[in-house]
């Protein structure tokens, strides 16, 4: 009889296996495609972001964040536009709110999920989940979440974690929400020490050792503005040296997101208490980088190299695409910038390298450790880039970033960056 059984089990493990499938994978798309970004999505989706990490940066206090469905909506079509995969969709209700998201899996395949937030007054809120045809009850989801809580070890018992850290959530008017944060810096501390577990994309201990040896160089250098590629070389010579007894790609990475910490200051090391379980050193006086004359390109040009590393390059693409709609719609905004944008895909591209082939990443260490201004972008080319456009003129001329004429533009900056012998060793991004 054992022995039947024996033969039985595989069979019995792929009908469960079956069933499980069918049930939570559909052929149908809950959400569909969002419309392209406007402008002031990013304003929106920018304002919505802030308030949370302003909220969830100061333990000393309850912070009460308002949520409106714009910003919602806006988030939508960003998330739509710079992860492709993933679409999300939210409403705020009468009574709670709904999240739905789809997860394309490719070969017509796709994993929807919801989850139903009701109203709470006190206390973290009912969250009743759905993933494909299989519905989770609050009650399960919750135990759920308390035994994840549990996982980290940390007193007292995880309900009171929970119900300290989200005290309320109403809808206090049609299309608008308000819920109610205690920054819980132990529960924080507790989910960064197990980030190495879940992400190998980038060593702490090694981002550390780099950003160190900039800050170093950065404090006897002086004050004044300073070359740009003149880091980036002196520090690739670290990597070129390291990497032949050590990971190229793993160096190369460090590197690239300490040049982007040492360059962004304070806001960077915000990106790096998300994204990593360390915190950097402070820089004293944030230093002045030039790079083609400019200031802000070493900033376009080093965050979207680590964007591209840390996230997905997708992602990095977008969100440089996403700052230059919000600067030509956002008061005080400098308008969209195709200048910049060659500073983000030069930077995407060097990211996609740290990630990619190590045959050719070699070469790519070689190019930035000998480094200057005009290996490193285009100078003459980065002149006739037109600048400082409007929302109105960006639309007039261009329509959107997914019309063909700006892609066309995109394609324009590629061809001028593959004239450049550092960036023939690169992946190319996609355009739109």
């Amino acid at each position: 009889d054992w022995m039947r059984w024996l033969f039985r089990l595989p069979l019995v493990a792929l009908a469960v296996l079956g069933f499980l499938t069918a049930a939570v994978v559909s052929s149908e798309p809950r959400v569909g495609p969002s419309p392209d970004p406007n402008p002031m999505d990013s304003v929106h989706a920018h304002q919505l972001a802030s308030d949370l990490l302003d909220a969830l940066q100061d333990p000393s206090r309850n912070h009460a964040v308002t949520v409106t469905q714009v910003q919602l909506d806006a988030l939508e079509r960003l998330v739509n536009h710079g992860v492709g995969t993933i679409r999300p969709r939210f409403e705020i209700g009468k009574n709670g709110a709904v999240a739905d998201i789809t997860i394309d899996l490719g070969q017509k395949g796709y994993l929807n999920l919801s989850a139903h937030v009701r109203e709470s007054r006190n206390g973290f809120p009912p969250l009743a989940l759905r993933i494909g045809s299989v519905r989770v009850p609050s009650k399960v989801t919750r135990w759920l979440l308390n035994r994840s809580v549990t996982a980290l070890d940390l007193p007292p018992t995880p309900e009171a974690r929970l119900d300290r850290f989200i005290t309320r959530f109403v809808v206090s008017r049609p299309g608008q929400a308000v819920v109610n944060i205690q920054p819980d810096p132990e529960l924080f501390e507790g989910l960064k020490a197990m980030a190495p577990h879940f992400s190998t994309s980038v060593d702490p201990a090694l981002v550390r050792f780099y950003y160190n040896s900039l800050l170093d160089r950065d404090l006897r250098s002086g004050v004044g503005a300073k070359s740009f590629a003149t880091f980036v070389n002196t520090t690739f010579r670290i990597v070129v040296q390291r990497s032949e007894r050590r990971d190229p790609a793993a160096e190369t990475r460090a590197a690239l997101v300490a040049l982007s910490m040492i360059t962004l200051g304070p806001d960077a090391k915000n990106l790096a208490r998300m994204v990593a379980p360390f915190d950097a050193p402070c820089v004293p006086e944030p230093s002045l980088f030039t790079l083609a004359g400019r200031t802000d390109l070493p900033k376009h040009f080093s965050l979207s190299a680590a964007l591209s590393i840390l996230f997905a390059d997708r992602f990095s693409r977008a969100a440089g695409e996403w700052k230059e709609l919000s600067d030509s719609a956002a008061s005080g905004g400098t308008g969209f910038s195709f200048v910049d944008l060659m500073a983000d895909r030069a930077g995407l591209r060097l990211g996609m390298a740290a990630n990619g082939d190590l045959s050719l990443l070699r070469e790519v260490q070689y190019g930035l450790a000998y480094v200057g201004d005009e290996r490193l972008l285009p100078v003459a080319a980065l002149r006739r880039l037109r600048e400082g456009l409007s929302y109105k003129a960006f639309e007039e001329q261009y329509v959107s970033i997914n019309d063909e004429r700006y892609r066309q533009m995109i394609a324009q900056i590629d061809e001028e960056l593959d004239r450049i012998p550092l960036y023939k060793a690169t992946p190319k991004p996609d355009i739109g």
